[in-house]
């Protein structure tokens, strides 16, 4: 038994460690230092601390990956939720969704969270609207009218030509934006948010 406690205790304290290494040193950000004001983390970063996910800007981190995607949904008076799709280099696809407790710019702790295996199918036409978007390609930001309920979404996208974060007011998303936006909600499965509820676009997807 004498033997058996220090065992534990060790296997315990290498879990607590694992977990700590989910959310990596304040020295490494999530975002390029232009995102910061005054030295202080963005709000996509804070998020993205919160939630436990990992950065996906450093060259390193596309290691395994063919192409990693994050989109994430805040607005004041809802709770955010974020959604990744991490693909495979062998072809395989699986998706983290997660939404946190509290409301407005100080997120707190994890609400809901779901991971699983993305379909062929649906990857493929995820992948056709990541390529219609032309993500890549936007500048990093373009808030070109006034929103007046202030709802943000920030995109993310990692691949062999590096990494690109952009964020945009929810009335400023053009159509093809805005079909990504429904894309990636669409792959929510026990995650409790309904997108539908919410004015995403100048489009009013939801009101059709």
């Amino acid at each position: 038994m004498a033997r058996v406690i220090p065992l534990l205790l060790c296997a315990l304290l290498a879990c607590a460690c694992a977990t700590d290494n989910d959310v990596p040193p304040m020295s490494e950000r999530y975002a390029p230092d232009s995102w910061t004001y005054e030295g202080r983390p963005s709000t996509y970063e804070r998020f993205m601390r919160a939630v436990r996910e990992p950065i996906l800007r450093r060259p390193g981190d596309l290691d395994g990956f063919r192409r990693r995607l994050r989109m994430l949904f805040f607005a004041g008076f809802h709770r955010a939720y974020a959604v990744r799709v991490d693909e495979l280099e062998d072809g395989s696809a699986r998706v983290r969704i997660v939404s946190v407790t509290g409301f407005g710019p100080r997120p707190r702790h994890i609400g809901q969270e779901e991971s699983f295996a993305l379909s062929a199918d649906a990857m493929r036409q995820l992948d056709e609207a990541i390529r219609a978007s032309r993500l890549a390609s936007l500048p990093a930001r373009a808030f070109d009218h006034v929103c007046i309920d202030g709802a943000f979404l920030y995109f993310e996208l990692a691949d062999a030509q590096g990494s690109h974060l952009i964020s945009r007011h929810n009335c400023d998303l053009s159509r093809e934006l805005e079909d990504l936006v429904w894309r990636l909600d669409g792959l929510r499965r026990t995650v409790d948010w309904n997108l539908a509820d919410y004015r995403v676009g100048p489009f009013l997807r939801a009101g059709e």
